[in-house]
């Protein structure tokens, strides 16, 4: 086969393969000779500053694109007056952009459920169901509990020995909220008496075993003192069946133990009654009618606070929504993609490769003899090329210009459909598949070369056999 044969430069489109072939030696050197006139200096002058800023601002081709970065930061802050500013600001542009879309995504994957959802919070159930279905408290004896929040028993007895006090294995599981100060805010200070604070506990544990505690001052401990020491996010939780049948209320999303309270009658009697219908419930919105009925809020969460709702909050549920549609956003792109790969592969790929393709005259050309047989070579509607003499060219010679032919001449270069297997033998089946991909086609089989490199050294993974001995 000829070199000219295999050229690259003869395209497939119709228009192309009617050009006449430009010959090696022309007839009449002088009437096409074209001398080479010198650039104007300024022309010049621009030529010379754009390869030198492409070349500024190109990197090298062999340079791995992780240190283009490196190249193009260095080349923001060496920069001389003939670079082109716009296409640099533009390109910083561009990363910033990618720069922040990266970071969005992150974030929602990652820093939206840290945000709305925190993982650092642990809860501990207040009772559990036993064999009879019964719903029973669940007593934690490596654990005490200060205003709902879950201490371990050594931590608690080494802060307890810092003020001279022994934490004996008495308190184990207990609740010690009665000998600390939670009103770290002054919430409480709407309700003082003669600068006394009528809400404030008694400052002393007393264990089931009747063993008591207390300072010998009298006075309570502090709990900023004691987050101050030690401060965490796990919290004691309760269901509401922990909460109805017990002196508990729900104010927000943290429970709180009215059994003092009430006992003791310490705030508003209005404000009383409103607790004492609500008991068992959640007394936000009854407590919020009134402005001392916001007060009572505060002052209740910061003295008798027992733990939280174990049902999950608002935030927590926003981010799942979050995930959820962006997941089924992702399905639904997936599903798309997946369906319109079958609709291609199942109804529109046969009829790109039957006789007439899509417009219905490529394929025409390869039935029977191809390119080699008059009988597929048809003027085109747009053939506006023509095969011109020797004498056509002249140009003095009108007479012979209004001669020129206007049918189609049979372009006798013969076009080919080469495919190339390597020596990497993927098995007969493979093979078989991808020299059957050409064979199989509606093309000319005049025209159709299979180039098998079959050199014998080479077996693919697994197979026994190389590319020679399948073939």
């Amino acid at each position: 086969m000829s070199a000219n044969n295999m050229n690259r430069s003869k395209s497939l489109t119709r228009p192309e393969r009617q050009r006449p072939r430009t010959g090696i030696i022309n007839s009449n050197p002088k009437l096409h000779r074209q001398y080479p006139q010198p650039l104007p200096d300024h022309l010049r002058t621009k030529l010379a500053q754009q390869k030198q800023n492409y070349h500024r601002q190109e990197p090298p081709s062999y340079v791995p694109a992780a240190f283009r970065i490196v190249l193009f930061a260095s080349a923001l802050t060496n920069q001389t007056k003939g670079c082109n500013k716009l296409g640099v600001k533009k390109q910083v542009a561009l990363c910033y952009l990618v720069a922040f879309l990266c970071g969005a995504l992150a974030y929602i994957t990652y820093g939206l459920n840290i945000n709305l959802c925190p993982s650092n919070q642990l809860t501990f159930p207040y009772s559990t169901k036993d064999n009879r279905g019964r719903r029973a408290a669940i007593f934690r004896q490596d654990k005490v509990y200060v205003f709902g929040q879950v201490y371990n028993f050594d931590t608690m007895q080494n802060y307890f020995a810092l003020h001279s006090l022994n934490l004996t294995t008495d308190f184990r599981g207990m609740e010690l909220s009665s000998i600390f100060d939670g009103d770290t805010d002054n919430s409480c200070a709407y309700f003082y008496h003669n600068g006394l604070d009528p809400t404030l506990p008694s400052c002393n544990l007393t264990s089931n075993s009747g063993n008591t505690l207390k300072q010998l001052n009298g006075a309570c401990l502090l709990l900023a003192d004691l987050h101050a020491y030690s401060n965490n996010g796990n919290y004691l939780s309760f269901e509401w069946m922990d909460i109805r049948p017990h002196n508990l209320g729900l104010i927000g999303n943290t429970v709180v133990n009215l059994t003092h309270y009430l006992d003791d009658s310490i705030l508003l009697p209005g404000i009383g009654k409103t607790i004492q219908s609500n008991r068992g419930n959640d007394m936000t919105y009854a407590l919020s009618y009134t402005k001392a009925g916001k007060h009572v809020q505060a002052c209740l969460l910061a003295r008798y606070s027992a733990g939280i709702a174990s049902e999950e909050v608002a935030s927590c549920i926003a981010d799942n929504i979050i995930m959820v549609v962006l997941f089924i956003v992702i399905l639904i792109i997936i599903a798309i993609r997946y369906s319109m790969a079958c609709l291609f592969q199942w109804f529109i790929s046969h009829r790109l490769v039957k006789p007439g393709g899509r417009s219905n005259w490529l394929a025409w050309r390869s039935i029977k003899g191809g390119n080699d047989d008059p009988a597929n070579h048809i003027p085109g509607p747009y053939n506006d090329y023509r095969f011109m003499t020797d004498s056509a060219r002249m140009p003095n010679s009108s007479s012979q210009i209004n001669t020129i032919s206007n049918r189609t001449d049979i372009v006798h270069t013969k076009l080919y459909t080469v495919m190339l297997v390597t020596c990497y033998s993927e098995g007969e089946e493979g093979l078989r598949t991808t020299m059957d991909s050409l064979a199989s086609t509606t093309y000319s089989d005049k025209h159709k070369i299979f180039f098998v490199i079959a050199d014998g050294l080479i077996t693919g993974a697994g197979e026994t056999r190389s590319t020679p001995d399948i073939v």
